[in-house]
């Protein structure tokens, strides 16, 4: 038996004491944005959440991650 291939994820992992929101108000907010950004979910409760790289085509991080920074700045807000 051959052993499954490593599937990679990006993890975000979310310190609610720091931003003022927990990992499933940022899963939450990607989700319902303009452009629905969705993540693994497995360990929300935990503080992280998951993405899969293989679905996210060239070009496509940079939104990630800028989405990701305007909930952060909202949250300081």
């Amino acid at each position: 038996m051959r052993p499954g291939r490593a599937i990679w994820r990006i993890r975000v992992r979310v310190n609610a004491s720091e931003l003022g929101l927990n990992a499933q108000d940022v899963e939450a907010q990607l989700r319902g944005g303009e452009i629905a950004i969705y993540a693994r979910k497995y360990q929300l409760h935990q503080g992280v959440f998951s993405l899969d790289p293989r679905t996210v085509a060239e070009g496509e991080m940079a939104l990630i991650v800028a989405r990701l920074r305007e909930i952060a700045e909202h949250a300081a807000d």
